[in-house]
């Protein structure tokens, strides 16, 4: 199973996320994230970081996540490297724990930068063979 693909966007970054379960889709859209920015291929993690969220649905779960993801970027210049552990259960909502491998980004490793997540056509959507993500990044 394919786990994104880029898509040609005229000044952003668009990407269809694929997974399994909302945990692989998840873990897919970190990897999708990092590869979108960061061009180094195989880059070395320096901590380890726990991520929770909480939302209503997988929509709003899947931007809150993408958000975090960005913020730690703009403000402590770290990517994610492996997603180790995640798991959203749903109860009275979805609740979302991650544990995450960061590591450190230098500016030479950045190939463009991320400026925000975009709604325009943001979308999650369960699929017969699991879930898939659109997703546009504005650069």
């Amino acid at each position: 199973m394919r786990k994104y693909r880029f898509l040609d966007h005229t000044a952003d970054i668009a990407i269809e996320v694929y997974g399994k379960d909302m945990e692989e889709l998840f873990r897919n859209s970190a990897e999708a994230f990092r590869i979108a920015f960061v061009n180094e291929n195989n880059p070395e993690g320096d901590y380890r970081r726990q991520i929770q969220l909480e939302s209503l649905n997988v929509e709003d779960l899947m931007y809150d996540w993408l958000n975090e993801l960005l913020f730690i970027f703009d403000t402590e210049f770290e990517m994610p490297v492996r997603v180790e552990k995640i798991n959203i259960s749903e109860d009275d909502g979805l609740k979302l724990k991650a544990m995450i491998q960061f590591g450190k980004v230098k500016p030479d490793m950045i190939s463009v930068a991320p400026k925000g997540i975009s709604l325009h056509r943001f979308r999650v959507e369960k699929e017969n063979n699991g879930y898939r993500a659109f997703v546009i990044i504005d650069i």
